[in-house]
């Protein structure tokens, strides 16, 4: 009886897993989002569409996760750390050019210097 019950326990957990999102893919998508906040995605029109849409994209996955939908909720949930690294890497990209054009900008004007 002791193995029935445990049997039964058992299989219970596993169903009650099998509704719910890999925890690590959940925290490292909602992480990159953080890191592009942190990095002025905010101020970029392109970044800021790509995170709006990262974060709607997590919700419809835990939403598809509790109504059972697991396959469902972890394709959407791949499709919003997608975003979410495309939101990070445009403010980088923006970053880095601008960075960039001051680097040639400062130099140009050195050289306009030089005798």
């Amino acid at each position: 009886m002791k193995r029935v019950t445990l049997c039964i326990c058992g299989m219970a957990l596993l169903g009650c897993a099998s509704r719910t999102l890999p925890e690590a893919k959940l925290t490292k998508a909602e992480g990159t989002i953080s890191a592009a906040a942190a990095v002025g995605a905010g101020r970029n029109a392109r970044a800021s569409e790509h995170l709006e849409l990262a974060k709607k994209e997590i919700e419809e996955a835990k939403t598809l996760a509790r109504d059972g939908k697991t396959r469902e909720a972890r394709i959407v949930l791949q499709g919003a750390q997608a975003d979410a690294e495309l939101g990070l890497m445009i403010v980088r990209a923006a970053k880095a050019r601008k960075e960039a054009k001051e680097a040639v900008d400062s130099e140009g004007q050195l050289s306009s210097r030089l005798p």
